[in-house]
């Protein structure tokens, strides 16, 4: 029997491979569902100005349309990654309150498509994971809050792009969150490209996670959650479709290859490998298998 495959977390560029190819080699090991996350502008060619930020964010939009039309439940999900906010930073040194306005604009932009339902979900935000400076922090966290508004209003996903200091960054998320309402579903913060000590922390505080589809981790991860626990945590390939960088982190259809190792070697972790790449998608985005 073979396991539909799911991918909580990647990207896609008409500059790679393209969504049909994608979209297709992944049906091709049973995908069923893909969390496709939108590139910065300058994955596509374009430049930092605002007008191409918004042709980036309708070519991302088109690219999820094609996967539907190809057969696969699609999460769409919009934002501005941190490594884009460094780059606005240096891009607009000297002009604070023009970058102010750029951000809000953006911002005020992914909240209309979401109350639209043009998108499922927003991100990613967060932080660098590498040295930067302190103001691209400091605007970070201002942009974070502000999403974090969006999916307390709206209740959507959002994937978190953060550096790995296991509890502390799960800790340092709870203290922001502990600031909204109960409105704010805990599930829909989903700590994306999640080491085990992450994994492991933010289950325990009711946040989602994905993890890498690699057989080690993922193996770790189903062999040492409960069930209940595992419906919070999704396998991803974090794929960028960079032809310059062909196959990074991983390809789609290669979690499948991961997933058989595993069931080679463990077939009764079946039930719990249903519990990661169906169970918790159902529960995160509200979506069934075709």
């Amino acid at each position: 029997m073979k396991v539909p495959i799911s991918d909580g977390h990647a990207h896609v560029s008409p500059k790679g491979l393209g969504i049909r190819t994608v979209a297709k080699k992944f049906k091709e090991v049973h995908g069923w569902f893909i969390a496709l996350v939108s590139l910065p502008p300058y994955h596509y060619d374009l430049t930092l100005s605002y007008n191409d930020l918004i042709k980036s964010f309708n070519l991302h939009i088109e690219q999820c349309k094609i996967a539907k039309s190809e057969g696969l439940r699609v999460a769409c999900i919009l934002g501005l990654h941190p490594a884009l906010i460094d780059r606005l930073v240096r891009y607009y040194q000297g002009r604070r309150r023009d970058l102010l306005l750029y951000i809000d604009r953006a911002l005020d932009d992914i909240e209309r498509r979401v109350k639209k339902g043009v998108i499922d979900g927003i991100g990613e935000f967060g932080r660098p994971h590498y040295k930067a400076l302190p103001e691209v922090f400091a605007l970070n966290d201002y942009v974070l809050i502000k999403a974090l508004n969006i999916v307390h209003d709206y209740s959507v996903p959002i994937h978190l792009h953060l550096e790995d200091s296991g509890l502390i960054t799960v800790e340092s998320i709870n203290s922001l969150i502990n600031l909204f309402t109960r409105n704010l579903g805990r599930k829909y913060i989903i700590f994306h490209h999640a080491s085990r000590d992450i994994c492991m922390n933010t289950s325990q505080r009711g946040f989602s996670s994905t993890i890498t589809g690699r057989k080690e981790l993922l193996e770790d991860i189903i062999s040492n959650l409960s069930k209940d626990s595992l419906r919070l945590v999704s396998v991803e390939s974090d794929y960028i479709d960079d032809p310059k960088r062909p196959g990074v982190v991983m390809y789609p259809w290669e979690i499948a290859n991961e997933v058989s190792k595993i069931l080679k070697d463990k077939p009764y972790l079946e039930d719990k490998l249903h519990e990661v790449l169906i169970e918790s998608i159902i529960n995160i985005y509200g979506v069934n298998p075709p």
